[in-house]
Parts: structure tokens; sequence; C-alpha cells
């Protein structure tokens, strides 16, 4: 059984029959079958405008409102989706090019065509940043003005944060941009490998969590946040699973940072 609140809906599904519930009495009111698809919930603790559906295909997606009604019925491959956006491939063009429509789930009649060649593609930094990849470069591209803020030449690109006002490149070198101007501020010898999965900063320690090849586990390698200097990493630490849903990986106290692991357990870092 899952469940996501839908505005001020819940929607509780088992297998294909989804209940809506009125969340103060708790009452159905109404039912959907979904013969064919599969419910997509990005989180049950954050509502969402609209429930999001795809087919066993994965050729088209419906968006119901609270009370079951269908606002939107879109063909295209799903790409993306979180609790604010989705983004399907509509249109591809063989080796030319490759259209992506993006929707913002709390305006869905709101359209924005994104076309790319056969070479770049899409990653999601934010609800209203993209990050168009090449095979030697990025592009940042934001979504309110449909446009190419900044590109930068990136070797071996592998992933990318937004944190604060900074985006965190893993390629060849892991490097610090300043999220607005795309000014380089560090750049070291990348030890990440694999794709980045949590950043949070803690005093002048940057914490950049990361999978572990091979390993049913991952952990958390540690930089000076303005010069970008390794300083250690946290080997004998299982830090939070990725795939986990719904835990909360860290909390950070006044002097102190909390980490959740996956066995369970909490890391206390001091100041």
């Amino acid at each position: 059984i899952s469940f996501v609140f839908v505005d001020d809906s819940i929607y509780l599904t088992k297998f294909f029959d989804t209940v809506i519930l009125d969340p103060s009495t708790g009452k159905e009111a109404n039912r959907k079958d979904l013969s064919g698809y599969d419910s997509l919930i990005y989180s049950p603790t954050k509502p969402q405008k609209l429930f999001i559906m795809k087919n066993s295909l994965n050729t088209n997606v419906k968006l119901l409102d609270k009370s079951g009604k269908i606002v939107k019925d879109l063909n295209g491959r799903l790409d993306y989706y979180n609790n604010e956006i989705i983004i399907l491939e509509v249109n591809s063009q063989g080796n030319k090019s490759r259209v992506f429509k993006y929707l913002g789930l709390d305006n869905p009649n709101e359209e924005i065509d994104i076309i790319l060649n056969s070479e770049e593609y899409i990653q999601v930094l934010s609800s209203k940043y993209l990050l168009i990849t090449q095979k030697n470069g990025i592009k940042l591209f934001s979504v309110d003005d449909q446009k190419d803020i900044w590109e930068k030449a990136i070797k071996d690109f592998r992933s990318a944060k937004i944190y604060k006002d900074n985006v965190y490149i893993s390629g060849e070198q892991f490097i610090c941009f300043s999220f607005k101007e795309g000014k380089e501020k560090w750049s070291v010898d990348n030890l990440h490998i694999t794709p980045l999965d949590y950043i949070f900063s803690f005093g002048d320690k940057l914490f950049v969590s990361y999978d572990i090849p091979g390993d049913n586990r991952n952990e958390y390698r540690i930089y000076n946040i303005d010069t970008g200097k390794y300083l250690y990493h946290i080997s004998d630490f299982p830090a939070v699973l990725p795939k986990v849903k719904f835990v909360a990986p860290f909390y950070l106290g006044a002097d102190k940072a909390y980490i959740s692991n996956s066995d369970g357990g909490i890391c206390v870092i001091q100041e």
C-alpha cells in the first residue's frame, strides 16, 4: 500500500485500485482503477498538486487532481518526475534532435519545450534550473527564462548538485562554480567515481556523500568549503543509503551535525 497527499486529499493505492480519501473525515470521496498504469509517488509526506500515473509501456502519462479528475493526458516517455515537476521526451528525430516537455504540477497547462541534440541529456538540479549535459560540457538552463545562463567545458562529466549559492560538478575534477555567474571557485582531483548523493556544510566543512563501488553503502568525504582542500573521509561509517527513501540523512544543530546510517545508528560530529 502506498499513499500521497494531493492538495488536500489522500490517494491510497493498493495494486491497481486507488481510493481518494477526505483527510478530515477519512471517508472515501472517489475511487480510480489504475489497470495498466503505475502510480508515481516521490514523497508521501510532502503534498503535491497532482497525482501522477504512467502506463506500463511508459508512453502515456495522466495527471489527476484531488478529486480524481484527469486534468492532463500526455503522450511521451516520462524522463523525470518529483512532487513539483515532470519532464517527458515527446519526440525524437533520429540522430537530429530530441524534444522534451517540462510541466510544473502547480500549473500543468504551462508547457515548456526543450530541444536537444542527440548527444545532450537533462539532469534536474531544481524545479527552476536544469543542467544540459553533453560529451565534454554542460549548460545551465533557466526554466523561467527558457534559456541557457552559462556554459562550461567539463571533461568526463558524472553528476552535479546545487547547494546554497554554488553548483558542485563531479567530472575529471571536482569543481565548485558560483551558481549565477558560473565562476569557478575551486577545482580539485575528483575522488567521486559514482554520482553525488547528499551535500551539506557544517562550519567551514563541506560533506559530500557518494556510493562506494562494489559495496552496499556510501560514505562521506569532507572538504574545506572555501578552498576545496580534501580533509578526511568517514570510512568506518556507512552513510544513509540513497535508496532508503523518506529517511533524513542528516540534521544540523547549533554546534553538532547528526548523520543517520543504514544500520539505524547516528553519528555525531562536533565542529
